[in-house]
């Protein structure tokens, strides 16, 4: 069996069992340095002890390819090989650097801010794809239902929600950026705001400030409303126009995804 056939994997996992993260040989693998070798002979693999970063946005000028997940707290944690049906696995512990002072539960404190943070990045950002794939589908229907003149009326609805949609973008992102420089003059998103947060609680080895609780349960609060104002465009415009729709032909827009 040759490297491309065999089936390599290794799965770090927390003290309690719960995957930090895998990495596979597959060639689908979106970063090729993450990609683990199954060359016959000694390998070697080098795990950066983060878990995986957040959901992305590959057009996000801002926040594309910057983003990495949080460092993960001192402790026991056992990395899992599977090679084909072969499994073998190893605890080892994460200590401490001796030059930090910390306190466990100060770094235990950071980790948990560091994994709320990315997971509300990856939040708004799901939230972003979802209201892209719903516009796609709008304006798609647009352009086949104009081929309809008994669809005019139709697909001047289905344009006129998809601009809707498209103003939704901001305030989750900032959809008008188009080089890093642009943060310097346009507001920022929420998604940029909160990866400056993230970057400020992972400075130092310490216990996050007051101030960065705060900050984060203010912008968790308006990604929150902000996701809440598409999911109301999604549950009413969107839905009447699939009812209208409906028995046309064409197709409903899908917005379960």
């Amino acid at each position: 069996m040759t490297a491309a056939e065999t089936h390599v994997s290794i799965t770090f996992l927390d003290g309690e069992g719960a995957v930090v993260v895998r990495f596979t040989n597959a060639e689908s693998s979106t970063d090729s340095e993450c990609r683990v070798p199954a060359e016959p002979g000694g390998n070697s693999f080098v795990w950066d002890l983060r878990y995986p970063g957040p959901l992305e946005l590959s057009d996000d000028v801002v926040t594309a390819g910057v983003l990495t997940g949080p460092i993960v707290a001192p402790g026991e944690y056992t990395v899992r090989l599977d090679v084909d049906e072969h499994t073998q696995e190893a605890s080892f512990q994460v200590l401490m650097d001796p030059r930090v002072h910390a306190e466990d539960a100060a770094l235990q404190g950071q980790f948990e801010l560091s994994r709320q943070i990315r997971d509300k990045i990856s939040e708004a950002h799901a939230g972003v794809l979802k209201l892209r794939r719903i516009r796609h589908q709008l304006d798609e229907w647009a352009k086949t239902a104009r081929t309809d003149a008994g669809a005019a009326l139709l697909a001047g609805a289905a344009g006129l929600i998809s601009e809707k949609l498209a103003s939704l973008e901001w305030p989750p992102v900032q959809p008008k950026a188009r080089t890093p420089q642009d943060r310097n003059y346009m507001a920022a998103g929420l998604n940029a705001k909160l990866a400056e947060l993230y970057a400020v609680v992972a400075a130092a080895d310490a216990a996050p400030t007051q101030q960065s609780y705060e900050l984060f349960e203010d912008l968790s609060a308006r990604v929150g409303k902000a996701l809440s104002a598409i999911q109301d465009e999604v549950e009413t415009d969107v839905a009447a126009f699939n009812a209208l729709v409906d028995g046309s032909g064409l197709g409903a827009v899908v917005i379960s995804r």
